[in-house]
């Protein structure tokens, strides 16, 4: 597991001046499963979905952006928080033909909000 303490002039930024929609001070935490080349996978995947389940209770809404899967599509977007609209009408706005795919994603254009 690694630990990055969230803090100091980052929970000092006005929500509405970056995407990001977490600006209070946090713990992210990262559940990191390994194995040996060849090695059996099923135990680590289960370890790091115990880990998952028995800390989801003191998590915070949505997770850290760079680090959701672009179908995570509900998880995104409380991750951005009262951002979410304007990012959608950005994304819109700049790429209406959805050309710009990277994780983090915005769901395409003429998903549902």
């Amino acid at each position: 597991m690694a630990l990055h303490h969230f803090h100091g002039a980052a929970t000092r930024v006005r929500l509405g001046d970056t995407a990001f929609g977490l600006r209070a001070e946090h713990l992210l935490t990262e559940i990191i499963a390994a194995w040996a080349p060849g090695g059996e996978v099923a135990p680590h995947l289960a370890w790091a979905e115990r880990t998952s389940e028995a800390l989801a209770p003191l998590a915070l809404p949505g997770g850290y952006p760079n680090l959701l899967a672009p179908t995570e599509t509900e998880r995104v977007r409380l991750a951005y928080g009262a951002n979410w609209a304007r990012l959608r009408r950005a994304k819109r706005h700049y790429d209406p033909r959805d050309l710009l795919t990277a994780v983090p994603t915005l769901p395409p254009s003429e998903h549902p909000e």
